[in-house]
């Protein structure tokens, strides 16, 4: 049976912003967490919540045990979650592997140290690095410091933030026995393949489109699926609005792909749960690619998904909606001239 694994980066960026980050509190109605754990309760599933408390170095223990008391009180997992320069002081500093093995370290020190503090527990079950930063010493210091932890860290083909490659590991999808730790990757498919540009995606609820996600879900072979979100799903926030809203398209999303996950009688489980044994079948040595962008149809398709991408990064970067809005008028434009010529 395929097993589905949602989880949640719980984290704020800003303490200044924490309701646009955490809560989404508007009028008398809540989009952040509680939104979430509302629909883990309505679908009586569970939510897996990487919960970065290594905020509390910076923002004080009662941010941390607020989040935490929130989360327990639905009965949902929390894991731990580490963005390093909220322990190293180093905003300029956001990729674990930006540091020393010494520093890395001891980063993953105070990090497991904080969570079995936090929530009295003697080791931490899952773990996932703050933008899925990994390397090869990440997982060297965890073995050193004596750690055996699932680990949903690891993104293939994402180079520019995960800087465990597959050379190293030799896994796409699938989990693997690594460095003395369970990895669980975080599914990727191919989400662009045109004119020699190749991309992947994370099977992410909000940047991944519905057909996208199912697309993956079809993949016989993908008996553990990953589906990442982050505290502010369902919370809608644009760079041009001070107000926050909640985001009514992106929860209509999550109700269709939940409801389609039941329907097709797939489980839905917290990572504490995975149990999993390396084999050397030839089945797990040629592993490929989930490629959405197969045959025409589905490069076509991939264009549109991704301008669809594209528009959802453009509400919250200047930058990117500047360029969106000069592709969307040269379109116009062209189509207007195009019209003008035929008439």
């Amino acid at each position: 049976m395929k097993k589905i694994y949602i989880t949640v980066d719980t984290e704020c960026h800003d303490i200044n912003q924490v309701n646009s980050y955490i809560w989404g509190k508007v009028k008398d109605k809540e989009y952040g967490i509680k939104f979430i754990l509302e629909q883990g309760k309505k679908y009586n599933i569970p939510i897996n919540f990487f919960f970065d408390m290594c905020e509390s170095f910076r923002y004080g223990q009662e941010y941390s045990k607020e989040i935490i008391e929130t989360i327990r009180k639905y009965n949902q997992p929390i894991y731990l979650h580490i963005h390093p320069n909220y322990i190293s002081g180093n905003d300029d500093k956001s990729f674990l592997w930006q540091y020393t093995k010494e520093e890395q370290k001891d980063i993953l020190r105070k990090g497991f140290q904080q969570y079995c503090d936090l929530l009295g527990k003697e080791k931490c079950a899952a773990f996932r690095v703050g933008r899925y930063a990994a390397c090869l010493e990440m997982y060297e210091c965890l073995q050193e410091l004596g750690v055996e932890t699932i680990d949903l860290s690891y993104c293939y083909n994402n180079h520019k933030m995960c800087h465990l490659y597959f050379d190293e590991i030799n896994v796409i999808n699938r989990p693997k026995i690594f460095k003395g730790q369970t990895v669980l990757p975080n599914t990727r498919f191919v989400c662009l393949d045109f004119l020699g540009v190749k991309k992947s995606l994370n099977t992410d609820v909000h940047e991944a489109t519905l057909q996208e996600i199912k697309e993956v879900l079809k993949e016989e072979s993908l008996e553990h699926v990953v589906l990442t979100m982050h505290s502010w799903h369902f919370i809608d926030k644009a760079f041009y609005r001070k107000k926050i809203r909640g985001d009514k398209r992106q929860i209509k999303k999550f109700n269709k792909l939940i409801q389609y996950c039941l329907n097709k009688g797939f489980e839905f489980d917290r990572i504490e749960n995975l149990t999993y044994r390396d084999n050397c079948s030839e089945e797990l040595l040629t592993e490929k690619e989930i490629n959405n962008c197969r045959g025409v149809r589905g490069k076509i398709k991939s264009l549109f998904f991704n301008f669809s991408r594209f528009q959802e990064i453009a509400k919250l970067n200047k930058k990117y909606f500047f360029i969106y809005a000069g592709f969307y008028s040269t379109i116009i434009l062209a189509l207007l001239i195009l019209l003008i010529v035929l008439l």
